[in-house]
């Protein structure tokens, strides 16, 4: 059965919309594909015109709208360089019991200390998707203890030193704010989840907030140092979540800020084809940002924060440290003789010497790998050099092979011709010696 101009005019409209937007482009529940096959007789004009309704609106947390498309799950700003998620959605915040409580070990239990809270209720955007839970308590904290913690913390202690007041945001169970009070810090940790709260608690006797990331305390002018971990990304408008923290330090307080980022300037063909290993970070439903440093920059710059510096983080993270006066950076004396102070310092200094160990044997093998890369790139240049020589010589010896096989038909003429003349020589020595009298006649 043939189908009508209808039928196919929708489905020219929907291989257009799979090619612009990706087949996993969807909003507010239900993907464009489907919204296009309920569109009757979908002409061209008409998928042009709903794909500017569904991508209207939808920006960067810098307020641009020039999107361009970066993969089926991100777009990438024109502006600020961010990859922006294809999956942000619009629903109410959900206040939930138990949130604005801390959990303090000092405290009896099932009691509750209520603190000053912001307004709930509020419509705001946020991550469509689960947040995943480590499987495993032990495993996550160790893992986290000996990466993004210990990351964290030797950062920190370049600018902060104990006994000073801290908060850690987004490292689960509360293990960064243990290790913070290990180091002599008065540390309180921040969870969106009662549970894992109530766990670190429990675990590492520290002092827990459960609420909304991106809905901190009000408590302004509360703490000297801010640490927050892989949450940043989350946040649909991170320069109004980022200025709540910004509120809760002190005039001379630093913000840490450890990020997922898109700090390859690959494009996302390049990273398939190269198998990148950032594309783990591509979570259209959790991480609704990926960040680049002029992504970074401009936000802190929007702040208010003059005074930034980028830090070594991570693999495929961003770590910047900032505050809205310039920072002096401790030295490796000053350091030590904090950690020293603290009842558990020599721990933290164990742990911080590993990781060092462990980061200057890993440089060592980076030059060594990229030594012999060099290596291996001269090796194929030598050969890359001796093939274009063979390649240029190959026409001289095919000319000389084209000039042999030539004259090799002369030769051969030659050497019948030679033939002949010495069957000649012989059938004419024959006569002769035919002619000539023998010795014993001459004799008589």
């Amino acid at each position: 059965m043939q189908k009508s101009y209808h039928d196919q005019a929708g489905a020219t409209s929907i291989a257009m919309a799979d090619q612009l937007c990706g087949e996993e482009m969807s909003f507010w529940g239900y993907s464009l594909k489907d919204r296009i096959k309920n569109v009757s007789g979908s002409s061209t004009k008409k998928v042009q015109a709903l794909l500017r309704e569904e991508i209207h609106g939808l920006h960067c947390w810098c307020a641009c709208e020039e999107l361009s498309s970066f993969s089926t799950d991100y777009f990438k700003c024109s502006n600020c360089g961010s990859l922006v998620s294809r999956g942000i959605v619009s629903g109410p915040v959900e206040s939930g019991e138990g949130m604005d409580n801390y959990l303090d070990p000092g405290l009896k239990p099932n009691v509750s200390r209520s603190i000053q809270s912001g307004s709930s209720g509020d419509p705001v955007l946020f991550a469509a998707g689960p947040l995943s839970i480590p499987p495993s308590f032990s495993e996550q904290a160790r893992q986290d203890l000996s990466s993004r913690c210990a990351v964290a913390l030797q950062v920190l202690l370049s600018y902060k030193l104990a006994p000073q007041s801290t908060l850690d945001v987004g490292v689960p169970y509360g293990v960064l704010t243990a290790l913070l009070n290990w180091s002599g810090f008065k540390a309180t940790g921040l969870e969106d989840s009662r549970e894992r709260a109530k766990r670190g608690s429990e675990e590492f006797g520290v002092r827990m907030l459960v609420r909304r990331f991106e809905d901190p305390p009000r408590d302004g002018g509360s703490f000297d140092a801010i640490v927050i971990t892989d949450v940043v990304e989350r946040y649909p408008d991170p320069v109004t979540a980022l200025g709540y923290y910004l509120d809760l330090l002190k005039p001379d307080g630093v913000l840490l800020i450890q990020t997922a980022a898109d700090i390859g300037g690959l494009t996302y063909e390049e990273m398939l084809r190269t198998g990148d290993t950032s594309l783990h970070q591509f979570k259209k439903e959790i991480n609704l940002h990926l960040f680049c440093q002029r992504s970074v920059a401009l936000m802190l710059e929007r702040l208010g924060c003059p005074w930034f510096q980028f830090q070594i983080g991570m693999p495929h993270k961003l770590c910047v440290v900032a505050s809205r006066v310039p920072q002096i950076r401790k030295t490796s004396d000053e350091i030590i003789e904090s950690l020293s102070a603290s009842k558990f310092g020599w721990l933290v200094l164990a742990l911080l010497n590993s990781k060092r160990e462990l980061e200057e044997s890993r440089r060592a093998l980076q030059i060594q790998v990229s030594t012999r890369q060099k290596d291996v790139q001269t090796l194929e240049g030598i050969i890359r050099a001796r093939d274009e020589e063979l390649a240029s010589v190959k026409p001289v010896l095919k000319a000389r092979d084209e000039e042999l096989a030539s004259i090799k038909p002369v030769l051969s003429a030659r050497e019948r011709e030679l033939a002949r003349v010495k069957e000649a020589l012989l059938r004419r020595q024959k006569k002769m010696k035919g002619k000539l009298p023998s010795p014993n006649a001459s004799k008589q």
